[in-house]
């Protein structure tokens, strides 16, 4: 399996810096959000337009699909993300979103959210709510279908993005869970038939103590090759058995 170190002080620091900075303005201000929709809107018109999608949602799905999923000036290992943990060293919790880009940045692995596809569908802010009023508004769209929309959207370009890769994948996340697109669509395409295998996975995010667990029951699940198949679920403490 492949080994990647964990995240440095400083490479931990710089996501906290990052996540703040992305949270700072959101939901976004008005003016912000006009420049989202007018982004979208003129994107939309220079592909076709209604000619060749029917709204902008279907336009920000062949964006996912056909937009390239691989930054030119980062390097060959490609990085998957889910969810967020206190590594040690944090003073809180953050997103490990925030610390595969800041990983990005200082190790030159490739990062959905700075790839071309990626910049691109984050430029329209399709996740920010008052966006999402603003196309309702503005193209007559269904409220539930807009706001569905961007789980849909980026699940087609992380599809992409993980059937891009070619060497080594570094997973920043504690547990995969069942119902997220790492679990779903990332992994899957990864360690399958098509993908690198999982020699070529690795996770610079420890796996969590199952303090319930004997402790070579824990060493079990946080061993890489059994990482990239199990999938952790939720379940009602009340209702269901563990």
């Amino acid at each position: 399996m492949t080994e990647f170190p964990r995240p440095t002080q400083a490479e931990i620091d710089r996501a906290m810096e990052l996540e703040e900075a992305y949270y700072e303005h959101r939901p976004l201000a008005p003016d912000k959000v006009g420049q989202a929709v007018d982004r979208l809107y003129r994107d939309w018109q220079a592909a076709g337009g209604k000619d060749m999608f029917p709204d902008v949602l279907a336009y920000s799905t062949h964006v996912a699909l056909t937009e390239s999923p691989t930054a030119a000036d980062r390097g060959e290992v490609r990085a998957l993300w889910s969810w967020r943990s206190q590594p040690e060293g944090a003073p809180r919790e953050v997103g490990h979103r925030f610390l595969a880009q800041a990983c990005g940045e200082s190790r030159g692995y490739q990062v959905l959210e700075d790839s071309p596809v990626g910049r691109k569908l984050e430029s329209y802010e399709l996740w920010d709510r008052n966006v999402q009023q603003a196309l309702v508004r503005r193209f007559n769209l269904p409220e539930q279908a807009v706001q569905d929309a961007p789980a849909g959207i980026w699940e087609a370009a992380s599809g992409q993005y993980a059937k891009a890769a070619e060497g080594q994948v570094a997973v920043f996340a504690a547990e995969i869970g069942a119902g997220s697109i790492l679990g779903e669509t990332e992994m899957p395409r990864v360690v399958g038939p098509e993908g690198v295998g999982k020699d070529s996975v690795g996770f610079p995010i420890e796996f969590p103590r199952q303090a319930h667990l004997p402790a070579e029951m824990h060493d079990l699940m946080a061993d890489p090759a059994v990482r990239c198949d199990l999938r952790m679920e939720d379940y009602a403490v009340k209702g269901t058995t563990p």
